[in-house]
């Protein structure tokens, strides 16, 4: 008869929006099998039997995310090209970024080529780790919503009247008269530290659930990659095309309120800002 020596801890997972029970554990009981403990149930197994339900889950997993089940390729009946103007005096360092609005009907999508640096290969090469960034976007949170990854473009939504946190020369491509209204915009919102620290707390929490959720995180900070509406009372993170894998890097206040050396332009008077906020 088999005796039990210990127990080890192979999994310990809390269920998300589960009904009953939130358990769900998985435990190498040396000398006795393996214990799935379920919500309110325990199933017990021999290794063998244990090693061919994981295979059979994995396999199912993989059904289940194939690419055949992503989302079908966009045809624009419409294309727009934004050009953006790098300018190496600027320190713009990386080549001039072309974009394109598509547009179908009553649908608008944002499209970002393949550029240098791109996509972490580990997310290309996954259909899960694709499928699991796409669904997360089309939930209620303020990541833009993605339609398409691949490693030639990404296509996301287009926010239309919205506009750069920060523009720089990477993302200008604004009249004089728009980058002065966006600047009284940006001023009228953030002359006041405790609606900056606000926003920045917002942009940090969403940072950390889409990290937690996908186990994905984007490396590029800045907030020329984050999208605000007319009066900066809401945004959007954009940069898909700079998501690697692994764990969140969160990016320090004055990266994403006064955007560090991406300020390249000056749309930001940083020693203004110190002075009021005194």
């Amino acid at each position: 008869m088999p005796t039990n020596v210990g127990v080890i801890i192979l999994s310990k997972e809390q269920l998300v929006e589960s009904t009953c029970h939130m358990r769900l554990d998985i435990e190498d009981n040396i000398g006795e099998s393996v214990h799935v403990h379920y919500k309110n149930m325990r199933l017990d197994f021999t290794i063998t039997d244990f090693l061919n339900l994981a295979k059979a889950c994995s396999n199912a997993l993989e059904e289940l995310h194939s690419p055949s089940d992503m989302p079908p390729e966009i045809q624009p009946e419409k294309r727009t090209l934004l050009k953006s103007s790098n300018n190496i005096a600027l320190n713009d360092n990386t080549p001039i970024k072309d974009y394109e609005i598509w547009e179908n009907d009553d649908k608008s999508y944002f499209v970002i080529p393949q550029h240098n640096p791109w996509i972490d290969n580990k997310i290309l090469t996954d259909a899960q780790v694709r499928q699991k960034i796409i669904e997360y976007t089309q939930r209620d949170n303020k990541i833009v919503e993605v339609y398409n990854i691949n490693s030639e473009k990404v296509v996301t939504k287009y926010y239309k009247g919205w506009y750069p946190f920060l523009i720089k020369s990477s993302n200008n491509w604004w009249d004089d008269q728009t980058v002065k209204q966006r600047q009284k915009a940006y001023y009228n919102k953030f002359s006041n530290r405790k609606a900056a620290e606000d926003f920045y707390n917002e942009v940090i929490n969403e940072y950390r659930a889409f990290s937690s959720s996908t186990r994905c995180y984007f490396s590029d900070i800045f907030p020329n990659n984050i999208l605000v509406n007319e009066d900066y009372s809401d945004f959007r993170i954009i940069d898909i095309g700079c998501l690697k894998l692994g764990k969140a890097k969160i990016p320090t206040f004055s990266q994403v309120i006064t955007g560090d050396g991406a300020n390249n332009l000056g749309f930001i008077d940083i020693n203004y800002l110190n002075e009021i906020w005194k």
